[in-house]
């Protein structure tokens, strides 16, 4: 669907952006709290994957300024 296409290139871009912003590898994970935990790209790419496989007619896209720059 061009949505998954239009929401994973536009939530890449402000990760990265973010991950600059905040001096931290967007390809390595990290660990909290003694847990390992995926890197922000392991992360969109796993989001993307759950969005290829629903059904259209059951997933909705939408748009808005809640973004992770935005929150932190």
């Amino acid at each position: 669907w061009k949505e998954i296409e239009w929401y994973s290139s536009k939530t890449t871009k402000r990760l990265v952006e973010y991950s600059k912003d905040v001096d931290l590898d967007f390809h390595k994970g990290w660990v909290l709290n003694n847990v390992s935990t995926p890197s922000l790209n392991e992360i969109i790419l796993e989001i993307n994957l759950e969005i290829e496989n629903t059904h259209q007619i059951d997933s909705y896209i939408f748009h808005g300024d809640f973004c992770f720059s935005n929150i932190f």
